[in-house]
């Protein structure tokens, strides 16, 4: 989770899949959801229709086995999840 000082939120979270383990989330009313692609990854944008709530968008890297979402300003979403890249941890 990362807030600026503005009190801009951004949240990355990611959860490995195996077999049942599934992940959701709770839509509001007018809340909607649409199929879009990540760095060419099927993904979807579930964009919050409250004043104030965060968007999402999600996808899975099935060749990781790990499903990514983050929430943020719908205006910069798909730009920030873009950014997001596995590395190899030397720990």
């Amino acid at each position: 989770k990362y807030t600026n000082a503005d009190g801009d939120m951004i949240l990355l979270s990611y959860l490995y899949m195996s077999d049942g383990v599934v992940s959701g989330f709770e839509l509001d009313n007018g809340d909607t959801m649409t199929d879009t692609q990540v760095n060419g990854i099927p993904a979807t944008l579930i964009v919050s229709s409250m004043e104030g709530n965060f968007s999402s968008v999600t996808w899975r890297d099935t060749a990781s086995n790990i499903e990514f979402t983050v929430a943020a300003d719908e205006s910069v979403i798909i730009a920030m999840a873009e950014s997001v890249s596995l590395c190899n941890s030397t720990n």
